[in-house]
């Protein structure tokens, strides 16, 4: 895979073919203008990152390096600040950076267990469990077994899990992504073995998630995990496209 590393607002000759040139133009991210001698002319606006297609990588690298960009992140987003050891990224590589994070953020907050809560589930069951869905067991025309129930499950299958484990698997479907950071991310997939797959679309992935959750009776619970952090950071893999790198 080709790999074109721009810096913002600096331009850059380099040869393009069709297929290149219509990928770049397709980002709406850099400024081009053919060149006498076949180049063309690639100019970088303020957006840094990294944009992934099959066969081509676009890298924009920030002008003033990565740990400014992530201190000016922190104190706009109302984060806290980052940490030298939580920052272990040689390179002004925005997208593999972002990625690492995620990554040591996972790691952090799975040291105390997935995030848990009520789900109502309705199942037919051979015995009793939570209340009896009468209005369903009459449709069954006096038939005794199964009992139609509802219940609530305490399980990890929670939407703040599903976003996570969505993030996780759209960073595993990133060509050339970093060895090391590949296999970490393997394992922390596998802890969400028990949380369904969802694959959501750009408009549906939520945009915010409550910090607090309710027990039956409607009392307030609040987290006992810190996935918070994770999830701030996983909303854009978890809503990408896959011909495409989505942070940018």
């Amino acid at each position: 895979m080709r790999t074109i590393s721009l810096v913002e607002y600096e331009p850059k000759a380099e040869a393009l073919s069709e297929r290149e040139l219509e990928q770049i133009l397709a980002t709406k991210l850099v400024g081009i203008s053919p060149r006498p001698d076949g180049l063309y002319d690639l100019r970088p606006e303020s957006t840094v990152g990294t944009v992934v297609f099959p066969d081509l990588r676009l890298l924009i690298r920030p002008k003033v390096g990565l740990p400014n960009v992530f201190f000016l992140l922190s104190y706009g987003a109302g984060l806290t600040r980052w940490r030298e050891e939580s920052f272990p990224f040689a390179e002004d590589d925005f997208f593999e950076a972002i990625a690492w994070l995620v990554e040591a953020e996972i790691r952090r907050a799975a040291s105390t267990g997935l995030v848990r809560d009520y789900r109502e589930r309705e199942e037919a069951l051979a015995t009793v469990r939570g209340r009896i869905d009468l209005a369903a067991q009459v449709r069954r025309q006096g038939q005794p077994i199964p009992l139609d129930c509802r219940y609530q499950e305490y399980d990890e299958d929670t939407e703040l899990n599903r976003v996570v484990k969505a993030a996780l698997h759209r960073l595993l479907r990133v060509p050339s992504l970093d060895r090391q950071l590949a296999l970490e991310l393997r394992h922390h997939h596998r802890l969400f073995a028990a949380v369904a797959d969802v694959d959501y679309p750009p408009s549906v992935v939520p945009t915010w998630l409550s910090a607090a959750s309710t027990r039956p009776g409607g009392r307030p619970r609040v987290w006992r995990s810190c996935f918070f952090g994770p999830t701030r950071f996983a909303m854009p893999w978890a809503r990408s496209r896959p011909s495409r790198s989505p942070w940018t």
